[in-house]
């Protein structure tokens, strides 16, 4: 048994497969069916192969991360080098593995890259604790028969570290990664975004091959005002640029190959919060002297300006310059991938934020203030996505969705408060993605999940409180579910009059005023309070007298239009649910609770019919 989007599939021996509800008494209960669980079905349609899960059968063991059940056995991989192990992570899959009574062996990777003296010590650390531990190395089949003997006939669950490289020779790509992930995609059902870890990963070169790293004079860095080089390959590098190029498009053609028919990965972002860190401007020899040539003939037309980049651009002229060989780079690199197979493409920015000078942030990176650029000279990406970990939220929203730049949000702090965040997303901004950054990590405990040290935190100017966990998980994981069952009314009724959207965007803001065609509904805001959701919410306008509120943390008092002189009341008010876009009603509000319609700190849903009089 496995479960997508809310529907189980069940394998039945010798019958196939059914997809299966789960009864409702499982969620009362506080249960839910993991992969791996033995099961009871009713049958629905034998045609259509449906059914209702009845009955979960007692579990052998169970696992949080990842959720399966009935585990036969365990076996965790790590690689020996490139990168070194996570000993730690190591020890806590061992200790949870021997929580659950699952039999658990060790796999070490790369020992052809690792001394011998280290492997034997790991092996014999882990051997002498009692664990079975195999050393392989998988690109020279060394060890791997070994492993497969042990494994034959048995239920594995794997822990993997993967390599990042795409090119360890020059000219020669290896395509295991993507492949292997195009693969459990499609075994969960599934789609994919890419993220392409080129030239550039948080304004530096971290990602670059080996061969590209040690050639510094052909593949050469950027210069701050000091003469010092940085660990970021120069944009203005034409020749870098070019074999960044040549690597995405094998890899864009190799996707076409595998996945052309199936469509499993369907976005691809290129680079990652690119731009440069502690200083504006690339001052090499060569960017120097482009700095002081005439502003580009597109970008003089674009700002209508004239003259060298300073005269034209004054104090925000060396961030506008490597947004300029930024954007040009990126559109080479993403033009070339999009000939071969032309996904939509996007880049990600590292918000403009304290002390707001370029440079503290990535400068040329494509933050809001420079997007014309961007657009004019990288028109193959779709979208310019804001990666956000800052507490107004709500404000990057609004500037980074506008028509020509759909919302898209390939990160974004994972705290409780993102659950309202995402319903203003979807309501105000029509998002196509709303991402927070580490959704996996919302099943462990606070203590587990991995964050940037406070220093680094202190020093990029993140809020921490963007990686705080507590309550996460209920209420993002009920606000998905809803938002995903409202989708059809959501698809009918998203950018028009009658769909409107709000959030508590600060301390100081207790509510707002939305005016409809026929009604006003004044909405106030609950306080905000730790490890809870800010007051938001969405509001459809069903007909003339009837409205349905998606909301959190919000109450809402309905009023006649200005100069009507008309007071206004219930025909009816209730509690309910939406299903599949319908309405389902629930509990029918008494005069009393009409007095104070309201949606608690869990999302809830309300249906109300007025009048006046």
């Amino acid at each position: 048994m496995k479960g997508i989007a809310g529907f189980y599939y069940v394998d039945v021996e010798e019958s196939g497969i059914y997809e299966c509800k789960a009864k409702g008494i499982f969620r009362k209960e506080g249960q839910k069916p993991l992969v791996g669980d033995l099961v009871e079905i009713e049958i629905l349609d034998e045609v259509e192969k449906t059914g209702n899960m009845t009955r979960i059968l007692p579990r052998k063991n169970e696992l949080i991360r990842p959720a399966v059940a009935n585990i036969d056995q365990a076996l965790v991989i790590f690689a020996l080098e490139n990168p070194t192990p996570n000993l730690t992570l190591l020890d806590r899959f061992l200790v949870m593995m021997e929580q659950q009574n699952v039999p658990t062996a060790i796999c070490f990777n790369k020992r052809d890259l690792a001394g011998e003296d280290y492997t034997d010590h790991l092996r014999s650390v882990y051997e002498n604790c009692g664990y079975r531990v195999f050393t392989v190395s998988a690109a020279k089949e060394q060890g791997m028969q070994e492993v497969e003997a042990y494994l034959k006939g048995e239920l594995i669950s794997t822990g993997v570290n993967c390599d990042h490289h795409h090119e360890e020779e020059e000219g020669k790509f290896d395509f295991t990664l993507p492949d292997g992930l195009i693969a459990q995609a499609r075994e969960h059902g599934m789609h994919l975004t890419f993220l392409w870890f080129g030239l550039w990963k948080n304004a530096e070169s971290f990602y670059v091959p080996g061969w590209m790293k040690r050639d510094s004079e052909t593949y050469w860095r950027v210069e701050n005002v000091m003469g010092e080089k940085i660990n970021t390959i120069s944009p203005l590098c034409e020749k870098a640029v070019e074999k960044d190029a040549h690597a995405f498009s094998a890899l864009m053609e190799h996707i076409r190959e595998v996945d052309e028919e199936e469509s499993t990965v369907i976005v691809m972002q290129v680079e990652n919060e690119i731009g440069l860190l502690n200083t504006a401007r690339d001052y090499s020899a060569l960017a120097s002297e482009k700095f002081a040539e005439d502003v580009p003939e597109e970008i003089a037309k674009l700002y209508n300006v004239s003259g060298d980049w300073k005269s034209a651009f004054a104090e925000n002229a060396e961030e506008y310059f490597m947004a300029y060989y930024f954007a040009k780079a990126v559109e080479k690199i993403t033009s070339a991938g999009r000939e071969k197979y032309p996904l939509p493409c996007y880049a990600n920015a590292w918000l403009r934020q304290y002390p707001w000078y370029a440079g503290s942030y990535p400068s040329g990176g494509p933050v809001r203030e420079v997007h014309k650029i961007w657009k004019q000279m990288a028109p193959s990406l779709f979208t310019l996505a804001p990666d956000i970990y800052v507490p107004y939220v709500a404000n990057v929203l609004d500037e980074y969705g506008y028509e020509g730049n759909p919302l898209f949000v390939p990160e974004v702090r994972k705290d409780a408060v993102t659950a309202s965040y995402a319903l203003y997303a979807f309501g105000k901004q029509n998002a196509i993605c709303y991402a927070p950054f580490g959704i996996e990590e919302l099943s462990l405990s606070p203590e587990e999940v991995d964050r940037p040290p406070m220093e680094v935190m202190i020093a990029l100017n993140i809020d921490p409180s963007a990686f705080e966990i507590q309550g996460s998980k209920e209420y993002l994981s009920r606000t998905y579910e809803l938002i995903d069952e409202m989708k059809p009314l959501y698809l009918e009724y998203r950018g028009t009059e009658q769909l409107k959207s709000y959030v508590k965007k600060s301390d100081t803001d207790f509510g707002t005023y939305l005016q409809f065609k026929n009604y006003d509904i004044a909405v106030s805001y609950a306080p905000k309070m730790p490890a809870k959701p800010l007051a938001s919410g969405m509001i459809y306008e069903l007909d003339e007298d009837k409205f349905l509120i998606v909301g959190i943390n919000s109450s809402f008092t309905f009023r006649a239009k200005e100069g009507e002189g008309k007071k206004v009341n219930f025909v009816r008010a209730e509690e309910g649910e939406i299903r599949n876009g319908k309405w389902i009603p629930g509990r029918i509000l008494n005069g009393d609770e009409q007095m104070s319609i309201r949606c608690g700190d869990m999302i809830g849903c309300l249906y109300v019919e007025l009048y006046k009089y």
